[in-house]
């Protein structure tokens, strides 16, 4: 991902979750017990947290749908203007 596309992908996160007090979990704590803030994780990490709240029948953190939504937009933005 080029720096340009970094920035217009922190920028459209930013403006989509800026209401994040809607969200009853911001962050993600790994089995390490590190606390990971959802709008910084990895895309792959965000897709594997989901999968594996899947297996264990719990919910995953909503914010981690709404940024996986973003950014598949900004991907699909990036194709268009890259053809």
């Amino acid at each position: 991902m080029s720096m340009g596309s970094e920035a217009m992908e922190d920028m459209l996160i930013n403006e989509h979750v800026r209401n994040i007090q809607n969200y009853s979990r911001t962050t993600w704590t790994t089995r390490d017990g590190e606390v990971l803030k959802i709008t910084e994780m990895e895309t792959s990490h965000i897709t594997n947290v989901i999968a594996m709240c899947n297996r264990k029948g719990i919910a995953a953190p909503a914010l981690m749908y709404q940024v996986l939504k973003i950014r598949e937009s900004i991907k699909g933005k990036s194709n268009v203007n890259a053809s």
